[in-house]
């Protein structure tokens, strides 16, 4: 199911306000630039806007279930269009993820001083029940 709910071009024919809110029982997505292998999922949900003449992009909850693990996330980038500004501010939370589907999960770039290839190759019996991230890029 696909819902819109907007009036997003105003007088000046910039985007002011676009809200959107994405559901799919299922499926899968292969980006190799993030994951090692293609992922499958259940029960995603997106919903958020543009907002500000397309400045400000706000995720409110991005929900799936991948398996027994459930993720779930929200994303704010404020001054978009500027790069001399631009701000990210990203919540993750994590549920039920077993430490074996870590190499899934974990993003290919996200590897600085070989972390990432360490963890998986020594931690592999056992579940994350709750993980949190609360991260700000500027």
């Amino acid at each position: 199911m696909i819902s819109f709910n907007s009036s997003f071009i105003n007088e000046e024919y910039k985007l002011s306000d676009l809200q959107f809110d994405f559901k799919a029982p299922g499926g899968s997505f292969d980006y190799s630039q993030f994951f090692s292998r293609e992922i499958a999922f259940k029960n995603f949900h997106i919903n958020g806007a543009v907002k500000d003449s397309g400045t400000t992009i706000n995720i409110d909850n991005l929900t799936a279930d991948f398996g027994e693990t459930k993720f779930a996330m929200s994303l704010a980038i404020t001054d978009f269009m500027d790069a001399n500004l631009q701000k990210t501010a990203m919540q993750f939370k994590i549920n039920n993820a077993k430490t074996a589907d870590l190499e899934k999960f974990w993003p290919v770039f996200l590897n600085e001083h070989n972390i990432r290839n360490w963890v998986i190759n020594h931690v592999s019996d056992g579940v994350i029940r709750d993980a949190y991230a609360d991260i700000v890029l500027r």
